[in-house]
């Protein structure tokens, strides 16, 4: 946990932080819970077997990034060098702020569920459609 914990030190958090924990089923990634005095943030390690170009990941963020809204997206926290990411010697990393009460099944478990998945994306391929896809 030392290693995470000097990783989460190299991005801009503002408060002390109290505790970092595992967070979720890393079914892709791995994610850690990163709660301070007064905000938390997730601190995901990209794993570059699933996504060996994560260059592309860096800079499609940054395109997304300046969209006229970027409100779709959860807001992330830059690194002390004010990147997106950090690419360290064990592994490629990224923060974004926690959302409290947020739901991400990993498996549709009703109609319903695979009904707001759909309006979610449907969201976000209309505040994305002015981008180049190439």
């Amino acid at each position: 946990m030392k290693v995470v914990s000097e990783t989460a030190s190299h991005f801009q958090i503002k408060d002390k932080v109290v505790s970092i924990a595992p967070f979720g089923g890393g079914h892709i990634n791995s994610t850690w819970k990163v709660t301070c005095e007064k905000s938390e943030y997730l601190l995901q390690k990209i794993n570059q077997s699933v996504f060996p170009l994560v260059e592309n990941i860096v800079e499609n963020r940054k395109l997304l990034n300046a969209l006229p809204n970027p409100s779709i997206l959860v807001q992330e926290i830059l690194t002390e060098e004010g990147e997106n990411a950090l690419f360290a010697e064990n592994g490629v990393f990224r923060m974004q702020r926690f959302i409290a009460d947020a739901y991400a099944p990993s498996s549709v478990e009703s109609i319903h569920e695979a009904s707001e998945a759909a309006y979610g994306f449907g969201a976000f391929l209309k505040q994305t459609n002015s981008l180049n896809p190439s």
